[in-house]
């Protein structure tokens, strides 16, 4: 499993070779593969403009125009609903490495070939976060971010099977990010600890 600690903060990436977790994750996108977890649409957009929506460009826009983007639009998204057992052990065998626990699932989100998360920064909830994420294809979808020290743009291309993304969110130094899938694309967040700290 890939781990990407995204933070300025030192993490052990142990948990993401815990036994339990991995048999949870595997139970969670055997259930998603099988169409097995109840979803809604979550688009706001139409996705031909998707690549343009996705660039520095837009973002120096929104930057100038909105200073902030606390909640984004999407197109060809999918919310889905992870049964509450397998919800509980996720938060269960991450308790095991992160004291403070999970205080919240912030986003189950499947994205379909198409599908995209226009340039955001969830401001509002301050706070480690972190996404996993299971895709079907390598290279086909991404999480594009904006480094908040270089304020270079980053790519991350997503793996075949599951990986792990944690970053910190906060109000002062945004950080802002969008996320594009060419295949099926499973995300489920967590937050690590309360909001705000």
């Amino acid at each position: 499993m890939t781990f990407m600690n995204l933070t300025k903060d030192q993490i052990d990436p142990s948990f993401s070779k815990d036994q339990d977790f991995l048999d949870t994750l595997s139970q969670i996108s055997d259930l998603w593969l099988k169409n097995r977890l109840p979803r809604h649409d979550l688009s706001t957009f139409r996705p031909e403009n998707r690549d343009s929506l996705l660039t520095e460009f837009e973002l120096n826009r929104l930057k100038q125009v909105y200073k902030d983007v606390i909640v984004c639009q999407s197109a060809r998204v999918l919310e889905v609903t992870v049964p509450f057992p397998l919800r509980l052990k996720i938060e269960e065998s991450l308790l095991k490495y992160f004291p403070e626990g999970v205080s919240a699932f912030t986003g189950s989100m499947w994205y379909r070939p198409g599908g995209y998360m226009t340039w955001h920064t969830n401001s509002n909830g301050t706070g480690h976060r972190m996404y996993m994420t299971y895709a079907t294809t390598p290279n086909m979808s991404f999480f594009r971010y904006e480094d908040v020290d270089s304020g270079q743009i980053q790519t991350s291309y997503d793996v075949v099977g599951w990986q792990l993304r944690i970053f910190s969110i906060g109000r002062l130094k945004k950080f802002w990010h969008c996320v594009s899938s060419d295949t099926e694309r499973l995300s489920l967040g967590v937050q690590i600890g309360p909001f705000g700290h």
